[in-house]
């Protein structure tokens, strides 16, 4: 599963929704939670019905991946600045694709 930063990320999730591998149902402010805060990452997981390992965070912001990661959630850093710390780092969302596991849908929040 992935949580990633923002609803006007979705968009590029065109590929991953065409694919039925990600369903982005989940916002921060749905939640009434903003990153970094960690009630709201293990809110989103909950409401997923997940585990925190389970749901990777893809985002940009250093705060919000430390914030992911605090509560034990893999992270992925998208174009991020280097101080940035993350599990797995990529340059452009569509190497986003070489790291998702395919295996079963997923789902975003922001």
């Amino acid at each position: 599963m992935l949580i990633l930063p923002c609803r006007e990320d979705h968009h590029n999730l065109a590929h991953f929704v065409n694919t039925g591998i990600v369903s982005p149902d989940l916002a921060s402010f749905d939640l009434g939670r903003t990153k970094p805060d960690p009630k709201g990452y293990r809110m989103a997981v909950s409401q997923m019905g997940l585990t925190l390992p389970e749901v990777a965070f893809v985002g940009h912001d250093a705060a919000e991946l430390d914030g992911a990661r605090s509560v034990g959630m893999p992270t992925v850093a998208l174009s991020s600045s280097p101080d940035a710390a993350a599990d797995v780092r990529l340059d452009r969302f569509e190497q986003l694709a070489d790291v998702v596991s395919l295996q079963r849908p997923l789902a975003a929040a922001g």
